[in-house]
């Protein structure tokens, strides 16, 4: 499976270590040139030190051929605008992370599959964890 990957901080990074551990190959879009480069040197992928709405980042992701694409950023409208450029590139599988909870009926509506509050999950998970 390819996946394209927008955002490579700490969500995004583990994602590709996990997609590759999986078998898949990958793809990830960071504007952030620290972040890219980090992401770039610790995985044998191609990285694109661009914004998702940069007007080359279609071709250059080859994300028409993407199996999916998975929104990784803090930023919703970052990753909303991922799932409108997926969507019309024609990729199915369109996931991503929402951070706002009023944001999430925008998402659902465009028939995007999503990880709404993740900070608060990973709280009740370690606070599941804890708790006897």
């Amino acid at each position: 499976m390819y996946l394209v990957i927008v955002g490579a901080g700490p969500v995004g990074d583990h994602l590709v270590e996990m997609a590759l551990e999986a078998g898949h190959t990958a793809a990830v879009i960071e504007p952030d040139s620290t972040l890219a480069q980090a992401v770039a040197e610790r995985h044998d992928i191609r990285v694109l030190e661009m914004a998702i709405g940069d007007e080359d980042v279609v071709a250059e992701s080859h994300l028409a051929e993407a199996d999916a694409v998975i929104a990784t950023t803090s930023d919703d409208a970052t990753n909303l605008l991922a799932m409108l450029i997926a969507q019309e590139a024609g990729v199915e599988q369109r996931t991503s992370t929402v951070n706002q909870d009023s944001h999430l009926a925008i998402f659902r509506r465009l028939g995007v599959r999503v990880l709404a509050d993740p900070e608060r999950l990973i709280a009740e998970h370690l606070l599941n964890m804890t708790e006897p």
